[in-house]
Formats: structure tokens, sequence, C-alpha cells
């Protein structure tokens, strides 16, 4: 709080240092009611006046609400300010300076060719992005240029997502090159990012399905949650697991019980991929409480894998709150091993990248790389990281909480033969259903991670009834889908943290 004391006071009536939202990790929020752009302006220029340096900030419409935001920077202090011209509001965080990293764009790309720094975008975690716009010819020659550079090819996506989404990864001394094409963009995106984790899951491992036994199944368990949230987990043949989200603060001990429940007895639940599909708590807050309550729950699993792509400065002033929610994502690897007991790291998924987890395969459909924050639709949840996953021959498509920008770049870089999907969840728990979207895929069954039916969207949502086979909830306790799957197999368990917290009341 001390820290937050720092940073000048905004000059309207109604600013009180005492109305402060302590977001975890030294992160401080203040939303200042009724201000108006001038407010925003002037305490930009009394930020200035204190010794903060500008270093970077935007300006656009999100859907309907008008954003404006900067972030300043002293000494090891950063100020994060939006003003939100639709609620008169200014937001106003302050944090360490943890999402800072030691290098410099120009010194990324010093070695890189036919690359202009000054052209490059900050992604968040210390990736800086060039945008290209070249043809497929140009981008298959660009790799030669890269090789030719002294870069070694790390791994590529073979004949690329649809045929039209090529992404190939190269390194150099501690450089890391991920560069994605999208040809019906006609845009070459060129990540590079210094000590950047690299997953062994981004090649196919056949020991990894050699002990398959013959009777097993792989199968998708769309999780009952107290509150709300995306919880998804698939069991693989071998008996590890992968993990989409998990929910909020209050589905950590159900989760673990759940996946110990699937688990031999004396052994840990192994979980080979942990996928996080954005920074909102309601995703991420079953990390939160391996940081800030009881460490000793992430003792009883392993992970050998955080697969996260965290955003910068400008996404996470649209909700500055998320900030201490990345900060958890980052120190919950503190108290996480692996089945080596090494630390868990950190991995980026990025569009186009195809990861293979026993006989399945995840792949990247959309990273928020490839929806510049200009285009966002919403909110922070633009950034989700949209998962295909394979599974027996079955596509099913997470997105987590996209907007309808998110999805508008999915139909402009993907065909109708592509979105052929067998199972869907419906983004942000039912809640993002656009006729416009759905209507481009075709669907047999969705999932739906909200209980009861949401009122907003619900003409949509009845649409998308309409156009598919069947719709499952998780309103009767955790829905079980196993592969291959017949529409209209699945499997409801009864309340299943009934049994483990019978002296809990459901919210």
């Amino acid at each position: 709080m001390e820290a937050y004391r720092k940073i000048p006071s905004m000059n309207v009536p109604n600013f009180v240092f005492g109305k402060v939202d302590d977001c975890g990790a030294g992160i401080y929020r203040q939303i200042v009611e009724e201000t108006k752009r001038e407010d925003y302006e002037k305490y930009l220029k009394d930020l200035e006046m204190n010794g903060f340096e500008r270093i970077s900030g935007v300006e656009f419409v999100s859907g309907k609400h008008p954003y404006v935001n900067a972030t300043y920077k002293k000494g090891d202090l950063i100020a994060c300010v939006t003003y939100s011209e639709f609620w008169h509001r200014t937001y106003i965080t302050s944090q360490p300076d943890i999402f800072r990293m030691p290098w410099t764009a120009e010194e990324l790309f010093e070695t890189v060719p036919e690359c202009d720094a000054k052209q490059a975008k900050d992604y968040g975690a210390g990736n800086y992005v060039i945008e290209r716009k070249e043809s497929k010819a140009d981008y298959f020659a660009y790799l030669k240029e890269i090789k030719e550079a002294g870069f070694t090819k790390y791994v590529d996506n073979g004949e690329g997502l649809n045929g039209t989404v090529f992404n190939n990864i190269y390194t150099k001394d501690n450089l890391v090159l991920t560069i994605t094409h999208i040809e019906t963009k006609g845009i070459t995106y060129i990540s590079a990012c210094y000590d950047l984790p690299l997953s062994k899951y981004l090649f196919f491992d056949e020991n990894t399905v050699k002990e398959n036994k013959d009777e097993a199944k792989t199968e998708l368990h769309m999780t009952e949650m107290w509150l709300s949230g995306n919880s998804f987990i698939i069991k693989l043949k071998n008996g590890h697991f992968l993990i989409n989200d998990g929910g909020t603060d209050h589905e950590l001990r159900y989760l673990i019980d759940y996946l110990e429940s699937m688990t031999a007895r004396n052994q840990k639940p192994i979980v080979d991929g942990w996928f996080i599909s954005h920074a909102h708590r309601d995703h991420t807050g079953v990390l939160r409480v391996m940081v800030e309550e009881d460490q000793r729950l992430a003792d009883r699993i392993v992970v050998n894998g955080i697969y996260f792509n965290e955003p910068n400065d400008d996404v996470l002033n649209l909700d500055s709150g998320t900030r201490g929610d990345v900060a958890m994502v980052r120190q919950v690897t503190e108290y996480l091993k692996t089945e080596t007991g090494e630390q868990t790291k950190i991995y980026r998924p990025q569009t186009g990248q195809r990861y293979y987890f026993n006989d399945i395969t995840v792949d990247v459909v959309l990273g928020q790389e490839q929806l510049p924050i200009e285009q966002y639709s919403g909110d922070i949840n633009d950034s989700s990281t949209w998962l295909m996953f394979t599974i027996e021959g079955q596509k099913c498509l997470i997105g987590g909480d996209g907007e309808i920008g998110g999805m508008r770049a999915i139909m402009d870089i993907y065909d109708r033969e592509y979105m052929k999907l067998d199972m869907f969840s419906v983004l942000h728990h039912t809640i993002n259903t656009w006729d416009e979207f759905t209507d481009y895929c075709t669907v047999k069954t969705v999932l739906g991670t909200k209980r009861g039916e949401p009122a907003h969207n619900r003409a949509a949502n009845e649409h998308l009834k309409e156009v598919t086979k069947e719709w499952l909830r998780t309103d009767d306790g955790t829905r079980v889908l196993v592969f291959p799957y017949e529409v209209g197999s699945s499997k409801c368990l009864p309340h299943f943290e009934w049994i483990y917290h019978k002296d809990r009341v459901r919210p």
C-alpha cells in the first residue's frame, strides 16, 4: 500500500486513497468514478510532473466502450491508467516492475534478417512481434534467410492448420523466433523472445502411447463448478491429464479431489498440460489458491507444463485487476513440480502451433498476437487462446471467453470445412453466443459451462440449440464424454463436491 502512495492523487472530488483494491502480488487498483477525459489527461500530466516516464498507450473502441490508456514507469514502480468514456471511470493501478524484461526490441531483432525493431509491438512477457505483408511463397523464402543467418529450426507444424496457417520455431543461442504465416490474411508474424521455454510436447513421442491398454479410452470431463468459469479435464489413455482453465478460487480442492479419484491409489495425478485461456480469475483462480492460501495443495499433483499467453500492458489495462492473476500464474510455478522433479515452466502457445499429448493433438487456432487490441470487441476476454482438441478424429473447440472480435478472426482465417466441429464450448460460459459465428460452424454437441440459462444472448443460444444435435450442461453434475463419442452417450456424475465437501454449502 505504501508503494501506491508514491503515485500522485487524482485531483477529482471523490478520489480517496483508502478505497483501493488489493489485487495480490503487490498490485493495487483504484476505480475513480464520475471522471471526464480531461481529468484523465490532466492526471497523466501530473504523473509526468512527478517524474514518471510514459512507456506505452493505446486508444480504441472496444464494443460500445471507447477506451484510452497509458502506462508509466518511475524507478521500479509502474503506474497504469485507463479511462472509459462509456462508464466515465478512470482505473489507476500501481505495481512493482515485475512485468518488465531486461531487454529491448532492438536487442531482440538485432540479428534477425529484414526486421525493423521500430515496427515491433510488445505482446507481453518479453515477446515482441513484427508483422510483414507477404505471400506464402515469400514466407518460405524468408525461412531460408533465417537459416542462412545461423538460426536452427526447432519444429514446424507440417502442412499447416487448415493448410493455411503455418508455424515454425527457430533458435539461435538464447533467442527464440516463432514465425507464423496466415495465408488468408497474407501476413507473417515474427515473434522474438529471449529464453522462451519450448515444450517437449511440440513433438510426437510414440513412447507415450506404447503402454496404452487396448481398452483404454480418452475422456473429456466438463466439471461441475461451485461458481463460474471454465473447467475441462481430458483424461488420456495413459492415465495422465490435460486441464483447460479450472475455475475460480473455490474450485481447487474439488479439482484435485476429482483428479485423485481417477488416479491409482498412492499415486499423484500427472497433468501433462494445464492450459489457461486468459487472465480472468474465474479461469485462473485455482492457481491463485496454491499461492495465497495453501501451497501444500500444489504437492498433491504433478504438472509438466502450464500453457499461458500472457498479455501486455495495454490489454491488462482494460481490466487492471487481472494483473494480480497474471502474477499468480507466474508465482505458482514456484510450488509445482514436473515428473522429473524440476520446477514447472510456463509455455507460450501461439497461433499455428500443434501439441501432441499421448495420441491426441491440441492445435492453437488463435492466439492474441493475431488479434490486435484495436480489433477487440469486448475486453481482456478477446485475449483468450482458442484451442482445437482432436481426439479419435473428432474435433472439440474451446475458446475461453473469446468475444466477437476473436470469432471474426477465426472466420477470416479458417474455412467452413475446418470448422466442422463435433463439440464446441460456448464462449464465456454460454454468454458470448453469436449467430454470425455459430452459423459459420457446424456443431454437433454444445458444451455449456454455466448452470441454468444466461439471460444475455438467450435468443442466440436458443438458435444454437436448434441447429445442433445436443446441448450438455453441468446443472446436474460433471459431464463425461468417452471417445469416440456418440451423440447422446454422455454420462452425468452426481454432485461430486457434495461427497467431498459435506460441510460446505453451495453459494
